[in-house]
């Protein structure tokens, strides 16, 4: 029985047919040769059906034939030869070629050279016994290989068919990626250039990294890395860009960002105090190297501890305002820069003359006097601080605020105590001394 598949090949495993002439048209097809496998007879007659592909057979009168052993050629398997075939630079390339028929039975040999009788390319090994070419073809060898596949019976008939190897270069780095910096707080944003890489078969190439790290991310559509680092992420990293052709061929190169931590603003130029008279109206332009910023960034500042009459003009870096009344304000200047670094400085400004109460700096100690005898007790003149640097008058009295005892007499301008208590003054006085500035 012949086969026919969808195709109208015949199946070599069971028929061979060679010279084959007809038509398959209104359920008839007609043939002028056969050649049968293994089929010996010179002359004779057979009935011929035939199968289509949906499996219905169709049976026909005998039909007559002669000289059915003549030696055809050998031919190709129905499914034929894969062509063209892909390899990949510095990958290893297999496959096993399609089998030849021979209606004789005869044992067939292959042999594979290129087209124009030439040994095949370097890269390239043939196997006969398994018609299997093996290779990793490298950037150097040719990209095209067109190729002849011969198979030879043994009477030395023999049938060819092309076979066209194309090997997928992979892309070359043309342009090495530069190193980048940038510092946490700041926005970052790199786009690959389109040249990084070339490819030598002229394919559409894409880029992609394999990985990002995890402030930043990235599009293949525009090659672009972007995102804002934290302080948490200085240091470098090493990020891989791989560039792919349209046909898988891959290389790749790295890239390098590192990531310096902001260096905020510190005070090289101090504000010195100021000094006003009330109700006047003040201006005061602070230098411009007022604050130093490692980074050179530009500066911004803000004002705090100010009263409502001080106002700042921070892009002119001037303070102005009309003061009011007597008081002494400590004002805090504070720069920053946009990375989220910034530093301060503190003055004061005294309007007027302003006074600030005396402290107490240290305790009087408790003193004992004996009756008919003379006490004196001068008290330390470090005991009071005044701020202002105001001279300091004493005055003391009992807790009570009344008179001190009679034999008890307080001097305000030594700052002593001093008396002579008699048997009738036995017992404890508790005393209140009070400093009183000049103000």
């Amino acid at each position: 029985m012949l086969e026919i598949d969808s195709k109208g090949r015949n199946q070599c495993s069971l028929l061979q047919r060679a010279d084959v002439t007809g038509t398959l048209a209104s359920n008839t097809f007609s043939i002028s040769t056969f050649a049968f496998k293994n089929y010996s007879p010179t002359t004779g007659s057979i009935s011929d059906s035939f199968r289509d592909a949906s499996g219905d057979t169709l049976t026909t009168s005998a039909v007559s034939f002669t000289n059915i052993c003549t030696n055809y050629y050998p031919v190709i398997a129905e499914e034929g030869l894969t062509t063209p075939q892909v390899a990949y630079q510095d990958n290893t390339f297999a496959t096993t070629l399609t089998e030849f028929c021979d209606s004789t039975g005869s044992t067939l040999t292959y042999s594979l050279l290129q087209s124009d009788g030439s040994a095949l390319p370097t890269w390239m090994t043939f196997t006969a016994s398994t018609r299997t070419i093996t290779g990793i073809p490298l950037s150097t060898s040719p990209s095209t290989s067109t190729l002849s596949y011969k198979c030879t019976d043994e009477s030395g008939a023999s049938s060819t068919e092309k076979l066209i190897i194309n090997i997928n270069r992979k892309p070359v780095l043309a342009n090495a990626i530069p190193n980048q910096l940038t510092r946490t707080g700041a926005s970052f944003s790199y786009t690959i250039p389109v040249n990084t890489f070339t490819d030598p078969d002229g394919d559409v190439i894409t880029y992609t990294l394999t990985s990002t790290p995890s402030w930043a991310v990235y599009s293949s559509v525009t090659r672009t890395i972007a995102g804002t680092p934290t302080t948490t992420d200085v240091g470098s990293i090493d990020l891989t860009v791989i560039c792919t052709d349209a046909t898988g061929g891959a290389s790749s190169t790295s890239m390098k960002i590192t990531i310096a931590g902001n260096i905020a603003p510190v005070v090289k130029n101090a504000i010195p105090d100021q000094k006003l008279a009330v109700y006047s109206a003040y201006e005061y332009t602070f230098a411009a190297d007022t604050f130093y910023d490692g980074n050179s960034d530009a500066m911004t500042y803000s004002v705090s501890g100010n009263p409502s009459w001080l106002l700042l003009d921070s892009a002119n870096r001037k303070f102005s305002g009309t003061t009011t009344s007597d008081k002494k304000y400590t004002i805090t200047l504070t720069a920053s820069d946009s990375y989220g670094g910034s530093g301060s400085d503190t003055f004061d400004i005294v309007v007027g003359d302003p006074n600030t109460a005396p402290t107490i700096a240290k305790t009087i100690p408790d003193q004992t006097a004996y009756t008919l005898t003379e006490f004196s007790y001068k008290i330390d003149s470090t005991t009071f601080t005044d701020v202002d640097g105001d001279n300091l008058a004493l005055t003391a009295t009992q807790n009570s605020g009344s008179a001190l005892p009679s034999w008890l007499v307080f001097t305000g301008t030594t700052w002593t105590f001093g008396g002579k208590p008699l048997s009738t003054d036995s017992g404890s006085t508790v005393v209140k001394v009070t400093a009183t500035d000049a103000k």
